[in-house]
């Protein structure tokens, strides 16, 4: 099947968009033709950014474009598809970023439709390269699905098919390790410093759990008190958390340890693991 040449116009401003903007501005041939924001002000400096077109204004959108990415939040997705419908081509592909919401959101409104998920977490003070980053590509049908991966893999090494339902899965393991474990991050970090320490001697900890999840199964990684049934560590620093009148930290710990004692029953004597 052969494959139009890109012309895409990106709608969005948030972390996500900073980012997929710029990729999309250093692929071969400029397929990024233009950016939209509802401001003006950002409009502006992510079109500079990205060397292409720039607008507020819908009824002001490239109609020569090919692949519209709605790069907007999940509650703005469908009413900004309703609003696109008098303004972009009728064969023209139209997709969203979503983990959550399905491609079928667009199903009433375009033929060619489908989302463009990639699974990372995006800060605008960050610097990312997309081209590590795994791209979940979802399509109404073949001709949008090789638009789709065309693109995908010009932007990453990874790019796999999947269903709306696999994806929803997806995101919400997205959330578990990446949303939740960082809000664990925030409360370790603000009890802390309340005790003048410092998270950065953790980097080495942190970095070396990750290590490990790639060689082995994070079941096989388990440690701590928990994991030994270490019941007067365990009680101590619930103790200690309840003194600091750290209540969050002390409820994530306690239930945390719970979870953890009851997965590792022991089958011998306890022991430092």
């Amino acid at each position: 099947m052969k494959i139009p040449a890109l012309r895409i116009v990106l709608l969005g401003g948030g972390n996500l968009a900073y980012h997929l903007s710029k990729a999309l501005s250093g692929l071969p041939g400029y397929p990024l033709v233009q950016i939209w924001t509802r401001s003006p002000k950002q409009a502006r400096a992510l079109g500079v950014r990205s060397n292409c077109a720039f607008t507020h204004r819908l009824h002001e959108l490239d109609s020569r474009a090919n692949l519209y990415i709605l790069c907007v939040s999940d509650d703005s997705i469908g009413s900004l598809a309703g609003e696109l419908t008098g303004f972009i081509p009728p064969d023209a592909a139209v997709i969203h970023t979503s983990g959550s919401k399905p491609s079928t959101l667009f199903k009433s409104l375009y033929n060619n439709y489908g989302v463009l998920y990639p699974l990372q977490t995006f800060s605008k003070q960050k610097k990312i390269n997309f081209s590590g980053i795994p791209l979940f590509i979802t399509a109404s049908n073949r001709s949008t699905e090789a638009l789709l991966s065309h693109l995908a893999h010009q932007l990453s090494q990874e790019v796999r098919v999947i269903q709306d339902s696999a994806r929803l899965k997806l995101h919400l393991a997205a959330v578990l390790v990446n949303n939740f474990t960082n809000y664990i991050y925030t409360l370790t970090d603000d009890y802390l410093q309340s005790q003048g320490l410092d998270l950065r001697s953790f980097y080495p900890l942190i970095e070396e759990t990750l290590a490990k999840l790639k060689t082995m199964k994070p079941a096989q990684a388990q440690t701590g008190p928990a994991r030994r049934h270490d019941k007067t560590v365990i009680d101590q620093h619930l103790s200690l958390l309840k003194k600091l009148k750290q209540e969050e930290l002390q409820t994530i710990y306690r239930l945390f340890s719970t979870m953890i004692w009851k997965k590792y029953p022991l089958t011998g004597p306890p022991g430092r693991d």
